[in-house]
């Protein structure tokens, strides 16, 4: 959504060149992509471990988080591996989503007309609410210190 407010706002000229319908089809195929390999890592990070004691959880959906918990044995390296995997993942998204903006925005004040900006303003919007509410609701269950990681906080 970045890359099409991007073309949209900047490029309005060369929007149907530059959002073709193979451009379309890529972007959904590499967000796939990426969310099936950093779930695999999670996935393969899980089987690895093994567990002996106690399996009840007390969450009412079961999160990588306090499933790994449960293992008997050393849980350093899976939890490495699928912090480094989604930490990737948000970088790079991240990035892209605020070089995207800057350029709108460095575009948006350039404009002279206070009708085209209030219009280039109105088109991001929804994509600023809904990147915010993702990654705020995000950042606020799984980015806590472990010190005051609680079940019942969450």
């Amino acid at each position: 959504m970045a890359y099409d407010r991007l073309v949209a706002i900047c490029n309005p000229l060369l929007y149907l060149t530059k959002m073709s319908t193979q451009v379309c089809a890529q972007l959904p195929l590499v967000a796939y992509i990426g969310g099936f390999l950093n779930a695999s890592t999670f996935i393969f990070s899980f089987f690895s471990l093994f567990f002996c004691g106690p399996n009840r959880v007390n969450h009412f959906f079961c999160d990588f988080a306090p499933l790994i918990e449960l293992s008997c044995f050393d849980i350093s390296v899976s939890t490495a591996v699928s912090s480094f995997s989604s930490g990737s993942i948000i970088m790079v998204t991240v990035s892209v989503i605020a070089v995207s903006y800057i350029y709108i925005l460095t575009t948006i004040l350039k404009m002279r007309s206070r009708e085209g900006r209030h219009k280039a303003f109105a088109t991001c919007t929804s994509h600023l609410t809904v990147v915010t509410l993702f990654y705020g609701t995000n950042t606020f269950i799984y980015v806590m210190p472990n010190s005051s990681h609680s079940t019942d906080q969450n």
